[in-house]
């Protein structure tokens, strides 16, 4: 449990000081650490482990299980590819194709995103969902239910850090994908994503365009998109202002009308 983790951190901090090139000692430190989700200091114990005792496929294998629960999956497949073609036996080179084949199965990689998300790590979450929609592009994830959720996942993270074109964009291709595949209520929250995002989008044009010189053609785009998808408030939010920057254009006059 939680309490006897701390008692460990406790014990083996002071002892790593006293021997810091004792493998082992490192390695339990690093283990400790990646129990209480400490990623960064369990992986930077981990690798100290491993490169003082670099015969030892054991500690190898640790740092990559916990390369993988920490989410990062490219930096794991690669300790395991290394050490199943250099394995002097059969035994440690089948682990690690074992261990090489969970890091790559689908199901097991959303659930470390999800992990990772949930942990406050957004960026390495964010990382696993792109590959997760990557494979699914090259026709390697199988059903693509992962991937769905994947999309939908990444969508509202990149909302959640503000970068609103990049929300829309994903949350408009997995609605569009998850239309016959996804629980109804699954597609309602996405809906309601997409609607916060067209919002802070119409709301960030309307601002710059009172403000500043805008980028009056990419405005023009997004109020057309949101005509085109029925949020006519939010459309005239961001086509009106266009027209004291671009009166005589007959385009926006044509769709602010």
């Amino acid at each position: 449990n939680s309490r006897r983790i701390d008692d460990a951190l406790r014990l083996l901090a002071p002892l790593v000081e006293q021997i810091p090139d004792d493998a082992q000692a490192q390695y339990w430190l690093g283990q400790a650490y990646l129990h209480n989700r400490r990623f960064d200091e369990a992986l930077e114990h981990l690798e100290r482990s491993a490169a003082l005792a670099p015969d030892n496929l054991a500690l190898r294998l640790e740092l990559g299980r916990a390369r993988a629960i920490a989410g990062d999956a490219e930096q794991a497949e690669r300790i395991f590819i290394d050490i199943a073609a250099t394995a002097p036996d059969a035994a440690t080179a089948g682990e690690a194709r074992r261990q090489l084949e969970l890091v790559r199965d689908e199901g097991n990689l959303l659930r470390r995103a999800i992990a990772m998300e949930e942990a406050g790590r957004p960026d390495r979450a964010e990382r696993l969902y792109r590959r997760l929609l990557a494979d699914d592009e090259t026709g390697d994830a199988g059903e693509g239910a992962e991937a769905l959720e994947a999309g939908y996942r990444l969508g509202r993270l990149l909302l959640q850090r503000d970068d609103l074109d990049d929300a829309i964009e994903t949350l408009e291709t997995y609605r569009r994908q998850a239309r016959d595949l996804a629980p109804p209520e699954r597609l309602r929250e996405a809906d309601t994503l997409l609607e916060e995002a067209y919002e802070r989008r119409a709301a960030s044009w309307a601002m710059q365009l009172g403000e500043i010189d805008p980028d009056t053609g990419a405005a023009f785009v997004f109020g057309r998109r949101l005509v085109n998808t029925g949020r006519h408030a939010l459309a005239l939010q961001v086509l009106t202002p266009l027209i004291a920057h671009m009166p005589d254009d007959p385009q926006v006059r044509y769709w602010l009308g």
